[in-house]
């Protein structure tokens, strides 16, 4: 058999070929290919299983990783057909076999012992129990199609990403969830008015535009009563999401492999096959499970792809910020940053920044207490630590100090428009935000092209004359524009 150069690997199907022909140069060009996105799978799956990562969890887990990978002759990449990307493929069988080494090395006693007992459950949950479970049997009523956008909702899906997962467009996922927010409005919450049960429902369920988004902000922060009515709403839903994402789900149908779920979630799935699996995601849990988790993972993709000049585990740390596993990317990066990374430094200050985020949004009022933040701007540091000092100053209440950090340079890209936009809105300066909103949005505007912008723009003009925009909305929109600010830091 004729020897395989190098060069003709830089296609996957090539690759895993070489690989399964036992050829080691091949895996070392998986490794260079692949090799950091299957550390952050791995990253990612323990910061999901675990409230505190430590980096020998990760090792090991990335070690339980490449060890399936490379088990029973490479047997995964002989699974391979070519349908779907190699790295979904990767994806779904990193986070298997790391679920099953984390089970595998989880002492029972620390996990007995750290259960609550039934009367700190019943304290706890009592409150949003009946509730809950009307809105359980709501959504159990709903129609297959439906249930689909549902489920991917209770796993923290937004509409854009529902819509990619299923083929839908926004328009009809938006529908949907509208739809789903009017029959959960109709079940009222007490004596309640029922338009604002179902208004505070529209946006749970990310139904809602920017204006009834900022409605139902500032009415929580001027009205106790309607406060008292979401945060009633928010335990019910936080209630259902918990008991969809831990209950004992049964394994998912024997014709629901790993090279099908690959191929669902990166959408090369098509025809007759992708109507099945979506007809499987409407009734099985457990595969709603797989795929939203798998989906989520191809999200790091990206971000590794920005960050590849940036040494492994800093790149993984980025990857981890961009898409939401803070804690693991705080970790990862204090570990860069011990050993003298600028980069680093900067990704751990975001992580600690956006960490402190977790609680805004909160409309019981704890969102209220000052961040303990303290956004820092060394002399005679790099370019790409002044969005990063933009952001803290945001995250800890400054707008003003957010806008010194933005400089004329990078206040012309969309960033810094961003970046700009949200702390003349914290209460700077109303008019000047609403007179870069409408800036942003007239046709050919040279920021335009940034959708996050744009929506930013939408929330500012939503506002009524002379209010600033709410602290959670704040956080919100700082939770959104922080893949764009780790872009900045993992690219500059």
């Amino acid at each position: 058999m004729a020897n395989h150069a190098p060069d003709s690997w830089r296609d996957d199907a090539a690759l895993a070929a070489a690989i399964t022909q036992g050829r080691g140069e091949a895996w070392e060009s998986l490794l260079e290919r692949y090799g950091t996105f299957v550390e952050t799978v791995a990253a990612r799956v323990v910061d999901e299983r675990r409230l505190g990562p430590r980096l020998e969890e990760l090792r090991g887990a990335t070690e339980a990783a490449f060890d399936a990978l490379r088990r029973n002759e490479a047997a995964p990449f002989r699974l391979w057909s070519g349908v779907g990307s190699l790295r979904a493929l990767l994806a779904v069988v990193a986070r298997g076999a790391v679920g099953a080494h984390l089970e595998q090395v989880t002492p029972l006693a620390p996990v007995v012992t750290s259960l609550p007992t039934p009367a700190a459950v019943y304290l706890d949950e009592i409150a949003a129990a009946v509730p809950a479970s009307g809105v359980e049997a709501t959504l159990g009523r709903l129609a297959p199609a439906v249930g689909a956008v549902v489920r991917l909702r209770l796993r923290g899906m937004d509409r854009n990403a529902i819509g990619a997962t299923l083929g839908l467009p926004p328009g009809s996922v938006e529908s949907c969830l509208s739809r789903l927010a009017d029959r959960l409005g109709e079940m009222g919450a007490g004596s309640a008015d029922p338009d604002s049960v179902r208004r505070i429902w529209r946006v749970e369920l990310d139904a809602a535009d920017p204006a009834e988004r900022v409605t139902v902000a500032l009415r929580c922060a001027d009205d106790a009563r309607f406060r008292a009515t979401r945060n009633a709403i928010r335990a019910s839903w936080r209630a259902v999401r918990d008991h969809a994402r831990f209950a004992a789900h049964l394994r998912p149908p024997v014709d629901f492999d790993e090279r099908t779920a690959a191929a669902f979630a990166d959408g090369s799935l098509r025809g007759a096959e992708r109507a099945r699996v979506e007809g499987l995601l409407a009734t099985h849990p457990r595969c709603v499970d797989v795929v939203a988790a798998l989906v989520l993972d191809l999200r790091a993709w990206q971000p590794l792809r920005e960050a590849s000049a940036l040494a492994g585990p800093v790149a993984v740390a980025a990857a981890c910020l961009a898409t939401g596993r803070l804690r693991v990317a705080e970790l990862l990066a204090a570990h860069g940053a011990d050993v003298g990374a600028d980069r680093a430094r900067a990704l751990l200050r975001l992580a600690r920044a956006a960490r402190s985020l977790e609680s805004d949004g909160d409309p019981s009022g704890a969102a209220g207490e000052p961040s303990r933040v303290v956004p820092t701007r060394h002399v005679g540091s790099g370019e790409r630590e002044i969005p990063v000092a933009a952001f803290e100053a945001l995250v800890a209440g400054d707008g003003r100090a957010a806008i010194r950090y933005v400089d004329d340079e990078l206040g012309r890209s969309s960033l810094g428009a961003r970046l700009r936009l949200l702390a003349l809105a914290s209460g700077v300066d109303i008019e000047a935000a609403c007179r870069l909103a409408r800036e942003a949005t007239v046709p050919g505007a040279r920021v335009r092209s940034d959708p996050g912008l744009l929506v930013d723009a939408e929330y500012v003009l939503a506002l009524p004359p002379g209010s600033s925009l709410p602290r959670e909305l704040l956080a919100e929109r700082l939770r959104e524009a922080l893949p764009a600010v780790v872009r900045f830091v993992a690219s500059a």
